[in-house]
């Protein structure tokens, strides 16, 4: 019984140029390092500096005090 199988042409090509590659590597590590820097921040802005004790900050009684005032 004969194989059914055929193999497929070889097709040369020209291997991809490693200056290429080196910045394809930089870009992407440099993405993923802006958005750890990024959830950083955010993380730091929410969290961290978050000083409010649960407090949203909006106060509808200060504000129509502030707004009498004006």
């Amino acid at each position: 019984m004969a194989e059914d199988y055929i193999r497929p042409p070889l097709v040369a090509r020209e291997l991809p140029s490693p200056a290429a590659a080196r910045w394809r590597f930089r870009i992407v590590v440099g993405v993923v390092f802006l958005i750890l820097i990024g959830g950083l921040a955010a993380l730091l802005f929410t969290v961290l500096l978050a000083n409010n004790e649960g407090n949203p900050g909006l106060n509808p009684q200060g504000l129509a005090a502030l707004s009498a005032l004006l």
